[in-house]
């Protein structure tokens, strides 16, 4: 149902509505038969045990990359402290009460991915179709598809990811010879909604690494989590996103 459209009568014998209800701007007329009513931002990309998905990395120099935190029950907040480098480790210039209560912050990513329809090993099926999600990952992958973009740029090669733990979203992957979205036939197809929804997409890829918190809610999130062991400084190397260019 258009925005534009409005109801004209209760679904029910009888009962009539006037026809010119309106509602405040941001707010739609909609009923249980709308299919465009999604309840996410975007779909996540999730593994599963035993099957081999093939998916394309959307635009790879756009991936969102943050420090979180990990709350209990509270899911992935984004670090407020401030870094800076120093020596080739990052090191904490101003501390917020997430560093002083919580362990060190983790550093995740999240990339927009097109995943292709397939059978249970990885092969297309057709005719050709696909979902467009986010997949968010944690360090270890990101150097992972960092060393693999060495050799086979991810602009140009889909990759094959083979599941064989989905609670812990353990994945093998594999590049292929070639990108289904770099051939001329998709593009000129799929092309733009393709880029209809990674621009709706990009403006809130952040909240697929970890949710910002207001200080009254880390507040309450943080007294809720109970004081944990931390460190200082992140002993590990900062991570130049910018390295998963070629």
């Amino acid at each position: 149902m258009s925005e534009e459209q409005q109801p004209t009568a209760l679904a029910r014998p009888g009962l009539a509505l006037p026809t010119n209800l309106t509602l405040p701007g941001n707010v739609r007329f909609t009923d249980f038969n709308d299919g465009s009513v999604k309840m996410f931002d975007f779909e996540n990309y999730k593994g599963v045990k035993g099957r081999t998905d093939r998916i394309g990395i959307l635009f790879p120099e756009m991936i969102a990359a943050a420090r979180t935190h990990f709350v209990p029950d509270g899911g992935y907040v984004l670090c407020q402290s401030e870094f800076k480098e120093v020596g080739g480790n990052d090191v904490i210039v101003r501390m917020a009460p997430c560093c002083e209560k919580l362990r060190e912050p983790r550093k995740r990513f999240a990339a927009m991915i097109i995943q292709y329809r397939t059978d249970k090993d990885g092969n297309l099926l057709k005719p050709l179709s696909y979902d467009l999600k986010v997949w968010t990952f944690g360090p270890d992958k990101y150097i992972e598809l960092r060393s693999l973009n060495a050799e086979f740029p991810l602009a140009a090669h889909d990759l094959r990811l083979t599941c064989t733990d989905d609670n812990f979203q353990k994945l093998t992957i594999q590049t292929c010879r070639e990108s289904v979205v770099g051939v001329e036939a998709f593009q000129r197809e799929f092309g733009q909604a393709v880029i209809d929804w990674a621009t709706a997409t990009v403006p809130k890829l952040h909240r697929a690494v970890g949710k910002t918190l207001t200080p009254v809610e880390l507040a309450e999130k943080l007294g809720a989590a109970g004081a944990a062991p931390m460190s200082m400084v992140e002993s590990s190397p900062a991570l130049d996103i910018s390295d998963l260019l070629t």
